[in-house]
């Protein structure tokens, strides 16, 4: 399992991350989005996110003004720290998840979100 750090570059407006990385030739599976992961990517309008994602910390999305979708393809609930999507407009954010979520995972979700301080839309939109 590994911690996400910096994604993205200056001029992308679509972020996706894998589900593995490969460091010194060893896959690790990401499971969080550390602090800060997309300030490489200011201008991203779309993150998408690999199912394997158990957290996102605070600060994650720090900056990314003109976010507008996020998408994780998973059928689970996940952690958010508060401030996850500090200086972020979440009310013009739409997080989409997997179809087949269930409802009560789907209400903790939206929970956790809404604890973290997002104010926008989840839908289950996702294959």
């Amino acid at each position: 399992e590994i911690s996400l750090g910096l994604v993205g570059s200056e001029m992308c407006i679509e972020t996706a991350v894998s589900e593995k990385v490969e460091v010194d030739g060893v896959k690790y599976t990401v499971t969080t989005i550390a602090a800060n992961a997309f300030k490489n990517a200011p201008k991203a309008k779309t993150v998408k996110l690999p199912k394997t994602v158990t957290s996102i910390q605070k600060n994650a999305f720090k900056g990314l003004k003109k976010l507008k979708t996020v998408s994780i393809n998973t059928k689970k609930s996940f952690k958010v720290a508060k401030k996850a999507f500090a200086g972020v407009n979440t009310k013009k954010v739409t997080i989409k998840v997997n179809k087949k979520m269930s409802k009560k995972e789907l209400k903790k979700l939206k929970k956790a979100l809404k604890k973290a301080g997002f104010k926008g839309k989840v839908s289950k939109a996702l294959k």
